[in-house]
């Protein structure tokens, strides 16, 4: 009888990586984290696959009577597993406990219920993101006062003025908010009987306000890195750019928040116009309302402010770009490329993985005009990743008569940790760009997991692992991919086309590695593909023209 122990010695060096069967490989994920009352909760997430379809054992305990409720869920074949919790009838904070049936790796998480709507923890948040924004106002007003005199210039001033005072009048409104709201749930608290249709409304507004919530902290994280951007950067023409590009990311954001804002309002409305609501109720609601101003009385509110904000932040970003295009080139545009990697022993391939990478990329750097000397250039790459795939093939490890059910994933994390950001830097000649990697803010970091079962008449008891390997990440692949990781200089360079009526840049990229084995390590062959294609001032949008009717083009170099 041929034994399986030198083969299931052989698997440990088929990765940089091995995860030992059954430890910490249950993952729980909660949607959403805070709730309305009886709203649904959905619990899911992953534990270790096996010979057969596991069982998940999930455990609530209430926050106020403390009792104990137990749901047993299957997971699928691949170790997924869901439940939707619709029975949430205590507030306070519900603790959860999941495991895989006749497991110890229990792993502990929390949701909250509330009689509220949680605009108080939106107020706190939305107040965050205004901080950070009068923190950018104040040091573009610094900027632009210091900068030489140009038409136009008193007026941003006053722009950048009238934006830092109402920021100001925002936060004073988002403290009447959260009082508002903390007198809305003691209401709610103390008058059980709000009739089924007026709570539904209630979840409704209380699902807005958390989705507002969460794109206020994501806004204000993003916000953030590019602000520092522009604080390490020394040129003009970059920190125009970066300032631009706040300046369009607060807009938008500010109409989002108009939206959403509505939207809270139109289902506490809702709320409003249920029969039998109790009074208290009712006024509570009615002054909540007339904070976030969906209101007849016209007086200054939350959403006043705010559609307020839209258009001064839209005067703003506009009056930057002019002033951008008067003296600095701007190439923006797409850099869209394709990663994909094989594990492999003995020339036989096992453990496939790949991924797709999207970002968008600007460039600046200060007019030129043919025959003058080159000039720094700056810019920035912000992206993400996405298309995430893997499999595994065990077969060719074992004898005939041998069944391996394998499963393949990628852990992914939340938005923030599938991004990246990185700094460029180069320079800039009349017909061609000198580009490379200056710095990597933040990137990504993803593992491929592989998880096998082996099953034969061999061995006594089915034998499960797990195989881990990491996917190289932006920094790698843009290095790699471009190869200049191993050039001098390192940078790549690209010629400036210009058919007559706007400049371009493309750069194709395409690149195969062989990594041999080592002692403790399978080997590895990788595949890479990148596009690069930027328009000066963006894809799309055309050049000025100037006072001989000419695109500003002719006079950049292009």
């Amino acid at each position: 009888m041929r034994s399986l122990r030198p083969l299931l010695t052989g698997l440990l060096l088929l990765c940089v990586i091995r995860v030992p069967g059954g430890a910490g490989e249950t993952e729980v994920y909660i949607q959403p984290r805070r709730a309305h009352l009886g709203a649904g909760i959905r619990i899911f997430g992953f534990v270790q696959p096996g010979r057969e379809p596991a069982r998940v054992r999930i455990e609530l305990r209430k926050p106020k009577s403390g009792e104990n409720l137990v749901q047993l869920v299957d997971a699928r074949e691949n170790g997924e597993f869901e439940w939707l919790f619709e029975d949430a009838d205590e507030t306070g904070f519900w603790k959860v406990k999941v495991n895989k049936e006749a497991t110890r790796d229990v792993v502990e998480e929390s949701f909250q219920i509330t009689s509220g709507v949680f605009l108080g923890k939106l107020a706190d948040d939305l107040s965050g993101l205004s901080g950070t924004e009068s923190e950018a106002g104040r040091e573009f007003r610094d900027l632009l006062e210091d900068y030489p005199v140009f038409p136009g210039k008193d007026d941003m001033l006053a722009r950048a003025a009238e934006a830092l005072r109402m920021l100001d009048d925002l936060r004073d409104h988002l403290d009447r908010l959260r009082e508002a709201d903390r007198k809305l749930e003691q209401s709610l608290e103390d008058h059980a009987g709000v009739p089924e249709a007026a709570r539904e409304a209630l979840r409704e507004a209380a699902a807005g306000a958390g989705r507002l919530s969460e794109s206020a902290r994501r806004e204000d994280s993003s916000l953030r890195e590019l602000f520092e951007q522009s604080r390490r950067a020394s040129e003009w023409c970059r920190r125009w750019s970066v300032f631009k590009d706040i300046f369009d990311r607060m807009g938008f954001f500010s109409n989002f928040m108009t939206d959403s804002i509505t939207e809270i309002a139109s289902n506490l409305n809702v709320a409003l116009g249920v029969s039998q609501m109790p009074y208290e109720v009712s006024q509570a609601i009615w002054t909540v309302v007339h904070v976030l101003g969906v209101a007849v009385t016209g007086e200054a509110s939350v959403l006043g402010a705010t559609a307020f904000l839209v258009n001064t932040f839209s005067g703003l970003s506009s009056a930057s770009y002019d002033e951008l295009l008067q003296n600095c080139t701007r190439f923006s545009g797409t850099m869209e490329g394709e990663y994909s990697a094989r594990l492999e022993i003995n020339g036989a391939p096992y453990f496939f993985m790949s991924y797709k990478l999207s970002a968008e990329v600007d460039l600046v750097f200060q007019k030129i005009r043919p025959g003058d000397p080159a000039v720094h250039l700056r810019g920035q790459v912000s992206g993400h990743v996405s298309d995430f795939d893997a499999s595994l093939e065990m077969g060719i490890f074992m004898p005939p008569g041998t069944m391996i059910p394998s499963w393949t994933r990628i852990p992914v994390p939340a938005l923030s940790g599938r991004t990246f950001f990185m700094s460029l830097a180069g320079k800039a000649e009349n017909d061609r760009l000198e580009i490379g990697l200056e710095d990597v803010s933040h990137d990504f970091e993803l593992k491929a997991k592989g998880y096998y079962v082996i099953l034969s008449l061999h061995a006594p008891i089915p034998l499960a692992d797990v195989l881990e390997f990491p996917l190289m990440d932006a920094e790698w692949f843009f290095t790699r991919v471009t190869e200049i990781s191993r050039s001098d200089p390192k940078s790549i360079s690209l010629r400036i086309e210009n058919d007559g009526a706007q400049p371009t840049v493309t750069g194709e990229f395409e690149r195969s590695m062989y990594i041999p084995p080592g002692p403790k390590r399978a080997a590895v062959r990788v595949s890479m593909t990148m596009r690069l294609h930027l328009c000066s001032p963006e894809c799309g949008r055309l050049l000025p023209l100037d006072s001989s009717g000419r695109t500003g083009g002719e006079h950049q170099g292009a």
